[in-house]
C-alpha cells in the first residue's frame, strides 16, 4: 500500500519530500507558483504528471517566455574596465571644455589688442610731430643747433638742457596756427626747411 501510494502522492504534490523519498528538487506546488508568477496558466503542468517528479528538470533561461530577459552578469575586471573608460571620457570632456574656454579668452584678448591698433598707427605721427617741433625754431638759431657728432660729445647736463629746449619748441609747434589749420602740412614744411638748413651747414 505504501508503494502504491507513493507515486500517486508525488504526482498530486501533496506529500513530496526530499528527506526520505527520491531526489525531487522542485515540488509541484512551488513549480506551479513559479509558472503562475511568470504569467502562465496551470495548463503547462499537465504534461508533468505522466513523466513523474523524479525526472523533472529545474527551470532554465531557455524555458522562460520570450518577454522575460535575463541580465548578463559581467566579471569584476570588465566592470572596472568600463568604469575606467567612463572616467577617461569625462576627463577628456573636461579638458576639451577648458581648451575652449582658453581659446575664447585669447580671442577676447585679441579683440582688445585690435582696438588699440589705431593708437599704434598714430604713434609714428606723434614721433614725427615731436621731430617737427624740434626743427621748427631752426630759423632762429640754425648755426647753434648741435650736430649728431656734437651730441655724442655732450655731457649729461648739456643733453638735459637740450632736451628742455626741444620740449619747449615742441610746445610752440603745437600752439602755432599753422599746425592747428593743417598739422601734416605744417610738419611737411618744417621738415623741408630743416633739410635745407642741414644741407647748407658746413
Amino acid at each position: 500500500m505504501r508503494g502504491a501510494d507513493g507515486p500517486q502522492r508525488g504526482r498530486d504534490g501533496a506529500g513530496a519530500s526530499t528527506g526520505h523519498g527520491g531526489p525531487c528538487p522542485v515540488t509541484a506546488h512551488s513549480c506551479h507558483l513559479a509558472w503562475v508568477t511568470l504569467g502562465l496558466g496551470g495548463g503547462v503542468l499537465e504534461g508533468l504528471g505522466s513523466t513523474g517528479w523524479g525526472t523533472a528538470r529545474p527551470l532554465t533561461p531557455c524555458s522562460l517566455p520570450s518577454g522575460v530577459e535575463t541580465k548578463a552578469v559581467l566579471p569584476k575586471k570588465e566592470k572596472l574596465k568600463l568604469r575606467r573608460e567612463r572616467w577617461l571620457h569625462k576627463i577628456e570632456a573636461i579638458k576639451l571644455a577648458e581648451q575652449k574656454r582658453k581659446a575664447e579668452r585669447r580671442r577676447q584678448a585679441t579683440v582688445v589688442v585690435g582696438d588699440l591698433q589705431p593708437l599704434r598707427d598714430a604713434l609714428p605721427e606723434l614721433l614725427e610731430l615731436e621731430a617737427g617741433g624740434r626743427r621748427l625754431p631752426a630759423r632762429r638759431g640754425a648755426a647753434s643747433r648741435p650736430r649728431p657728432a656734437e651730441l655724442s660729445r655732450m655731457n649729461a647736463a648739456q643733453r638735459l638742457q637740450l632736451l628742455e629746449e626741444e620740449r619747449t619748441r615742441f610746445q610752440e609747434l603745437l600752439a602755432s596756427p599753422a599746425y592747428r589749420a593743417s598739422p601734416l602740412l605744417a610738419i611737411g614744411r618744417q621738415l623741408a626747411q630743416q633739410m635745407q638748413l642741414d644741407g647748407s651747414q658746413p
